[in-house]
């Protein structure tokens, strides 16, 4: 009964779909009113896995196109 229960743990392991294993929202780069244009400085680059980060200098506002 345990290998039985074992081997369907598995292959359902196996079949669950990759999207729903995915953590990462839309969110942060969409807008619902248009695109948001950054202008700046990069200060800094973090090559991190398994995120990436770019660390601006801005002045001013964001704009919307």
């Amino acid at each position: 009964m345990l290998k039985n229960a074992l081997v369907a743990l598995t292959v359902g392991c196996l079949l669950w779909p990759a999207s729903r294993q995915a953590h990462h929202s839309q969110a942060m780069y969409t807008d619902a009113n248009g695109v948001i244009s950054i202008t700046g400085v990069v200060k800094r680059f973090e090559f991190t896995n398994p995120h990436s980060f770019i660390y601006l200098e801005v002045t001013g506002a964001a704009t919307l196109h």
